[in-house]
């Protein structure tokens, strides 16, 4: 509530930002469904002291929300124009505690750091082992995992040399998601 969606989604999908489901950003890349963006922030129990690592910039949203919880926020993306938009997006909603860099332009120095919280907002296939490396002790990482029809939100937390792996939630992909196409219609009845 204390956060403008509509700040981070494009011009062209504004009758539709406040709709629960992914919104097209570019020609690959989606802005994440509000409630699985929602529920991937409050999985990582961001505190007010943590450093928190996104990967993926997407719109900025979930940097934006992270940053709102969080004492700084890092946000990285390969693509430069991704990084662009996030951060244009992130400074006009006033969020100014995230930096915005690719992975290639870090130091050696910066591949060391250790966060409190990430979130890999791209689905996967795989437990994202060179993310959880980073984690400080206590630190969560909650990443989507699974196949083209649903995906498990999972965190891992670490503790110690161990890293516990729990599965949150199902979440249905674009491909089987029911509200798919309520993106992409024009608002029909308004209240």
């Amino acid at each position: 509530s204390e956060l403008d969606r509509s700040l981070f989604v494009p011009a062209e999908h504004q009758a539709q930002c406040f709709f629960d489901a992914e919104i097209p950003l570019d020609a690959s890349t989606r802005m994440l469904a509000p409630r699985v963006a929602g529920r991937m922030v409050q999985a990582l129990e961001i505190k007010a002291k943590d450093h928190v690592l996104v990967v993926g910039a997407g719109s900025g949203y979930s940097a934006a929300l992270c940053a709102m919880l969080a004492d700084t926020v890092v946000c990285q993306d390969e693509e430069q124009n991704a990084l662009e938009r996030a951060e244009q997006n992130c400074s006009a909603a006033g969020i100014k505690n995230i930096g915005f860099h690719s992975p290639g332009s870090s130091s050696k120095a910066a591949d060391k750091i250790e966060y409190d919280a990430i979130l890999i907002r791209e689905g996967r296939m795989d437990i994202p082992q060179q993310y959880i490396a980073k984690l400080a002790e206590g630190g969560r990482c909650v990443a989507l995992v699974g196949d083209e029809r649903i995906m498990e939100l999972m965190r891992y937390t670490r503790e110690g040399k161990e890293v516990q792996e729990e599965s949150l939630i199902d979440i249905l992909t674009p491909d089987n998601d029911p509200l798919k196409d309520i993106a992409g219609q024009s608002a029909g009845f308004v209240f």
